[in-house]
């Protein structure tokens, strides 16, 4: 998060530079903080300055059309991407990261179930 930037403003943000899109409604964001540390061979990857990551997480309908996702950004971080059920997304992520994806989902799946009637969004 910038200074001066909330939350859902990063976000928004953070979409664009990621996948190319900004076309989103945010329907909710986690009470609190999800925090994870990285694994002890990483920080010599990023430097000693970062221990982890402290996240905000928000719930978002996505609202543009699929062509409107575009990884190919000034600064890529992802090679693909798919639809998948809510409940699939920790098996497809590292596993030092795996505990706080299930917070997250635990915390937000009733709400975009809610919204949607599943929760695949």
């Amino acid at each position: 998060i910038d200074d001066g930037e909330t939350p859902r403003e990063a976000g928004v943000r953070e979409l664009e530079e990621e996948i190319g899109t900004s076309a989103v409604e945010i329907v909710g964001e986690t009470a609190g903080w999800i925090a994870y540390d990285f694994p002890p061979d990483i920080p010599g990857r990023i430097g000693e300055k970062w221990r982890g990551q402290r996240q905000k997480w928000l719930a978002c309908r996505f609202t543009g059309s699929e062509t409107a996702i575009d990884l190919a950004t000034q600064h890529p971080e992802f090679d693909a991407w798919k639809w998948v059920e809510i409940a699939a997304v920790p098996s497809l992520i590292v596993p030092f990261k795996r505990a706080s994806y299930e917070a997250v989902i635990s915390e937000l799946a009733p709400l975009v179930a809610r919204l949607t009637g599943s929760a695949r969004d």
